[in-house]
């Protein structure tokens, strides 16, 4: 979900200024309950489930296929990935 979807979801939870909102999603991240990075690019996301990340990794770091070869991920093998992981859920 997006950052502004979670902060929503903390209003619910009467939880309205920004530090507290801040503080509870680095707390449910240490917990291992939610995935919240602050990194540029990342910060405005979400996952509300660890292990479906956790799914979607393995499934590009696996041995059952032969996509990266010599370490090395091409991009036009992603979508033949994701289709596999999507039918799996």
């Amino acid at each position: 979900m997006k950052w502004t979807e979670f902060v929503d979801m903390a209003s619910l939870c009467r939880i309205k200024e920004q530090s507290q909102i801040s503080m509870a999603a680095e707390i449910l991240h240490n917990l291992g309950t939610l995935l919240h990075f602050n990194d540029r690019g990342l910060q405005d996301l979400v996952i509300l489930n660890p292990q479906w990340l956790t799914k979607v990794m393995s499934s590009v770091i696996t041995t059952k296929h032969t996509y990266a070869r010599s370490g090395l991920l091409r991009h036009h093998t992603l979508c033949q990935i994701w289709r596999s992981v999507s039918n799996s859920f």
